[in-house]
Formats: C-alpha cells, structure tokens, sequence
C-alpha cells in the first residue's frame, strides 16, 4: 500500500521483524506513526506480563496519543510481518494532513472515540466486578475470635508467714 501522503513532506522508516517500533513507558518524541506495509503488534504490559492486544495491518496508525498529549507510551508496537514501512508524522506533518487530509482527522477522531468507548466500558465492568466483590465479602460472616484462655497465676506467698510459722492440721488437735 501507497502511502495516502506522498505528497506531503513525511519520512518514513523500514523496520525488520521483531523490531520494536515503540516501547511503552518511552518518551513519545512528539510524533506518531502510519502504517504503510506489514503487520504490527501492539504490546500492553498488564501486570508485569506483555500481552498482545492488536494486530495493526497498512493503513492503521499509531502512537497519536504523544503526539496529542506528550505522555510516555502507553503500549509497545513491534513488527511481526517480515518488515514494515511506517511514516512518521510529527506535529507539523500532523497539522499539514489536517489541512489537506481532514478523512485523515476523521479517521483518527473515529480511533479515538472508540478508544474512550472501550475503556468507558471496561471501567464499568471492572466497577460491576468490585461491587460483586464488596458484596461476597459483606455478607460472608466473620469467623469468630479464637478463645484464649490464661491459667490462673498462683497466690501470692504471704511474706510475714514462713512454713515454719504455720502449723500442720493434725498439731491443732491436742
């Protein structure tokens, strides 16, 4: 596939299988990416296991969230096709597409609102899935206190009595 930008003034890169594109966490640089040929793999790392969670084929973009907002990478995207060209878009391409290819913008605002939808939606699993929790948790009865029980400690010995001083039972009786 063409790239829908060739006349505009963009670089492009061509990366070799299980190059890693973008890493999550890195600085976003200020730019995105065009897919222009192959296939990538956009890698989340969701408690500290990478997990695939897309597949990007030619004519996908991404990392338009530092472009946008200059946060650090929010997923990893690695080449799993043989190689992958890409272009790369920087604030200045960016706004030049916006000109001259607003199908381009409308394509990205679509990307966007479904990102917001999809996370709109797991939020509202993930709050049903606590709400259940809190449920077990508040109906399951607390397990009673073990009992502990404590001997009785001994009498004080009474220091102005010594044995001697104290008389058996069978001496009283005279």
């Amino acid at each position: 596939m063409d790239s829908p930008f060739q006349d505009l003034p963009i670089k492009s890169s061509i990366h070799a299988k299980h190059d890693a594109i973008i890493r999550q966490g890195s600085n976003p640089g200020n730019i995105m990416f065009f897919l222009i040929q192959g296939e990538l793999e956009v890698i989340k790392k969701i408690g500290g296991i990478d997990e695939a969670v897309e597949v990007l084929h030619a004519g996908s973009f991404f990392g338009e969230l530092g472009l946008v907002d200059r946060r650090p990478r929010t997923a990893s995207v690695r080449v799993i096709s043989d190689f992958a060209k890409v272009a790369i878009l920087d604030q200045e391409v960016f706004l030049l597409i916006a000109k001259n290819k607003p199908d381009f913008l409308l394509k990205l605002w679509k990307k966007i609102t479904n990102w917001i939808l999809e996370t709109e939606d797991r939020l509202e699993l993930t709050q049903k899935q606590l709400s259940d929790l809190k449920s077990i948790v508040v109906s399951t009865p607390d397990p009673e206190p073990p009992t502990i029980t404590t001997p009785e400690p001994p009498p004080p010995e009474n220091p102005e009595t010594s044995s001697s001083d104290t008389a058996s039972p069978e001496a009283d009786i005279t």
